[in-house]
């Protein structure tokens, strides 16, 4: 199996630097930022990346159409922020400005969750004409079944997991340290569906230890030990010059996943890019993984496509 790249933004309403919704609420990272920032840099390397979108994205006029002129430039799939979506939603798009969309899909319960995961997919299959292959869950916060309801829903491939990481939200606890870095097939009783983890590596053996202090402990420990006790991503917000193209030229796996969010390529729309120079950084960074990749024979496909890979292999 030739290695491959996957880029995938989890595609969402515009935020401010303190990831509450924009007030008032714009979809300006997918209307500009799209068009004008990321299809010419992925076009430029022959990069097919994957946008995976939240409910209130699928049901603007103006960014679904943004987004269905792709075509096969992109893959399209969904990205569950419960609130959005029915049963049981809170934000909708007159009422979302200024909000925070902070839960996650496992606080649910089992019928709950997987009746917002149809209710989601069904939305996204009215408005494009085709049902969505690829999914993330909002915030990693996958439960103990998402796996098995997405395999019943069609289907082909989850991103949830960050190997390695616990999250502790107030909504619950996400906890992914046993899962491995690897791309691989589950079985569910639903079927089969390939799990594609984020691109993340432990530091030193100290990392996962570190992972599960509590907070204070964790910052502390941090500063004390320094990038040992720490998890490196594939993600342009984080990533210093030259990061990448180094993670992608030491990683064992197959499959690398990058990601990182839509209004991260709009200058005060994410606490990581507030202004201009900020987006910037996030580009070139990005782009120095896309030229490592079209330089090193690493393909540059869709979430489907790579998963797909996996299956055959």
């Amino acid at each position: 199996m030739t290695r491959a790249l996957v880029v995938s933004i989890d595609t969402e309403v515009d935020k401010g630097t303190d990831w509450r919704i924009a007030d008032p609420a714009t979809f300006r990272s997918v209307v500009e930022g799209v068009p004008e920032a990321l299809s010419p840099l992925f076009d430029r390397y022959g990069a097919v990346p994957t946008y995976l979108l939240s409910a209130e994205v699928i049901e603007d006029d103006e960014a679904s159409r943004v987004l269905a002129r792709l075509g096969t430039r992109a893959e399209l799939g969904t990205h569950l922020h419960a609130q959005f979506v029915e049963p049981q939603r809170q934000l909708w798009a007159d009422t979302m400005a200024g909000k925070s969309a902070d839960h996650i899909q496992s606080q649910y319960p089992d019928e709950v969750e997987r009746a917002k995961l149809q209710t989601l997919t069904e939305s996204f299959t009215a408005r494009f004409g085709w049902r969505p292959t690829s999914f993330r869950a909002g915030r990693y916060g996958s439960s103990s079944r998402t796996l098995e309801f997405l395999a019943g829903l069609g289907y082909v491939v989850d991103s949830s997991v960050t190997p390695g990481l616990v999250w502790r939200y107030p909504e619950g606890v996400v906890d992914h340290r046993r899962w491995p870095a690897g791309p691989r097939v589950v079985d569910t009783a639903a079927g089969p569906i390939v799990e594609l983890p984020v691109s993340v590596q432990a530091g030193g053996r100290l990392a996962p230890m570190v992972a599960a202090l509590p907070p204070l402990a964790r910052r502390v420990t941090t500063r004390a030990i320094g990038a040992r006790s720490t998890f490196a991503w594939l993600r342009p917000s984080w990533a210093r010059p030259g990061d990448l193209a180094a993670y992608a030229a030491t990683a064992s796996e197959e499959v690398l996943v990058a990601m990182f969010h839509s209004m991260e390529v709009v200058p005060g729309a994410s606490p990581y890019a507030t202004d201009r120079q900020g987006v910037e950084r996030i580009l070139h960074s990005l782009e120095e993984l896309l030229r490592y990749c079209a330089g090193n024979g690493v393909r540059m496909v869709g979430m489907t496509a790579a998963a797909t890979s996996v299956r055959e292999a």
